[in-house]
């Protein structure tokens, strides 16, 4: 990432961060070089979250412009002219529109054994409690398929696990269909908030707490402190919240991305 901001910059090109999560960056050395290449080279960086700027701070970047604006996946949208190539996948996946269903995207981390089993007493309780079927989703099929396979071997209600799709898109419309969202990748809680979508976050890195904080959404938790009755509990506020307070306002934000990047081209 240095490499090609620097060879931008040396080339001649503006240089603008667009709707970064900054951090965390380890090691003395890698935050000095990170934070040189930055200082000397970007004209304009915009993040996703406030946590992201003190980041920055911490790491003394201090000559780029630099806003606070909100992820511009948040803009993604279902496109009506997918509409056929969706409705093709949700037959090939199982989805009805009669049925009510709760996501699972789960990745690898760390140890996994009595998470495992805490996702799926979650994915039994959504089902018996909610009357949602638990349907479970690859965001990246190659890391994330084990995870996802071994917890759902674990549900004995009726489950899905969904064929992947790469397709913003039809992830966005993916996510439009279900009823809430238990997720450790942070852009399927970024596309199914977009959505309006009751989310439960699980946080293995600042990168989701900062998000989902910003979000105005409190229903997530540690990797280290998952339960099978906390994802429970969770569940039952994130259906009471709804898809969080703030959507509206970091929708108005991440259309700052854009406007930056407009009046950056026009400057000499």
């Amino acid at each position: 990432y240095l490499y090609c901001i620097w060879t931008a910059h040396r080339k001649g090109c503006r240089v603008m961060m667009y709707g970064c999560g900054i951090g965390p960056v380890s090691g003395r050395w890698n935050r000095r070089i990170a934070a040189r290449v930055m200082n000397a080279c970007v004209d304009v960086i915009t993040l996703r979250d406030p946590d992201s700027a003190r980041f920055l701070e911490e790491m003394g970047v201090t000559r780029p412009e630099i806003h606070v604006t909100a992820d511009p996946a948040l803009l993604q949208a279902p496109s009506p002219a997918r509409t056929r190539q969706f409705q093709a996948y949700c037959r090939q996946a199982g989805l009805v529109p009669e049925e009510r269903y709760c996501l699972f995207c789960l990745r690898p981390w760390e140890t996994v054994q009595e998470q495992r089993a805490a996702f799926a007493q979650a994915a039994e309780y959504a089902y018996h409690h909610f009357g949602m079927i638990p349907v479970f989703f690859q965001l990246e099929p190659d890391r994330d398929r084990e995870m996802t396979e071994q917890t759902a071997e674990l549900v004995s209600c009726p489950k899905r696990i969904l064929p992947p799709v790469t397709d913003g898109s039809l992830i966005c419309s993916l996510m439009g269909q279900m009823q809430m969202v238990v997720s450790m990748r942070l852009h399927a809680l970024i596309f199914a908030s977009g959505q309006g979508i009751p989310l439960v976050g699980i946080s293995y890195d600042p990168k989701v707490t900062g998000f989902l904080e910003y979000l105005g959404q409190p229903n997530y938790v540690a990797w280290d402190q998952i339960t099978g009755t906390g994802l429970c509990r969770l569940m039952d506020r994130a259906l009471e919240d709804g898809g969080g307070n703030r959507l509206e306002t970091l929708r108005r934000l991440a259309g700052e991305n854009g406007k930056i990047a407009k009046r950056l081209l026009k400057e000499e």
